[in-house]
């Protein structure tokens, strides 16, 4: 089933992978006028025990891929969601795949420096170099000069990026960072006394916990709050609170509200940064 993309919107999300977690239903009624981006399905995606990955030259398609490794679906990002690449770029890439090293992939396919740079940082060549620093080190200044380009053996030890570079880079490229979550390096120093965000749906009373904001709205004054394996529906007490800013790592306090019509979300009484 790899490449099928039955049920995808042109925005690169999809129309039903699994059945919708406590709240969804209600508010998607409740709100006509929300939005719903992708970074929202991939969020359920992740929910539902699904690997979500990176855009890859060896596996990713125009738009996102549903594929399957040792039977388990594992969601490829599209190789359009890569910030400058143009679309001649993609359908050469894809053409002329696999790759086995970055100047196995200039060799065949005309890029742009802008272009390999981009695909370098967001992590679309993993696996081809002993990492994206080193895999920069090893580009020449003009992409097309791949003939030039050093072999392994005369590759010289770069130090290889940090995780908040990683996801410095992603989020400027990919528009959200895939490596790793926001919370996982600062997961061990946080206070103890915060739950995970899905505990909000089973536990009654005032909770705290820590989260970032995904891109989206509901149309109803809230957002969508996600940690590291679930997100929730929010909306602020206070209607003139601002967002949390985007993908930054807060502390939300708040109760799980639900009301006659099905509908259930996070009621935000507090946002720490």
């Amino acid at each position: 089933m790899a490449g099928d993309e039955a049920g995808w919107s042109a925005c690169g999300g999809w129309g039903d992978i699994a059945s919708r977690p406590e709240g969804w239903p209600g508010w998607r009624a409740s709100s006509t006028s929300a939005v719903i981006w992708p970074w929202v399905y991939m969020a359920e995606a992740r929910r539902l025990g699904i690997p979500v990955r990176p855009p890859h030259i060896n596996h990713s398609e125009r738009r996102f891929t549903l594929a399957f490794e040792a039977g388990r679906p594992v969601l490829w990002m599209g190789l359009n969601a890569v910030r400058d690449l143009r679309r001649r770029s993609i359908e050469a890439i894809v053409a002329h795949r696999p790759y086995a090293s970055l100047r196995d992939l200039l060799l065949q396919v005309d890029l742009q420096r802008r272009e390999i740079e981009n695909l370098i940082r967001c992590g679309a060549l993993e696996g081809l170099g002993a990492s994206r620093n080193a895999l920069l080190a090893q580009l020449p200044r003009n992409p097309a000069a791949a003939m030039q380009l050093a072999f392994d053996f005369f590759t010289p030890e770069v130090e290889p990026e940090t995780p908040a570079q990683r996801l410095a880079w992603e989020t400027r490229i990919l528009g959200m960072p895939m490596s790793l979550h926001p919370l996982e390096p600062i997961r061990a120093s946080l206070p103890p006394d915060l739950v995970r965000l899905g505990e909000f749906r089973h536990r009654r009373g005032r909770l705290r916990a820590a989260c970032v904001r995904l891109p989206g709205w509901t149309g109803d004054g809230g957002y969508f709050l996600a940690d590291e394996k679930d997100y929730l529906l929010a909306i602020p007490e206070d209607e003139d609170a601002p967002p949390p800013p985007l993908w930054e790592p807060v502390i939300v306090t708040g109760r799980w509200l639900t009301d006659d019509w099905g509908r259930a979300w996070l009621a935000v009484e507090d946002v720490r940064q």
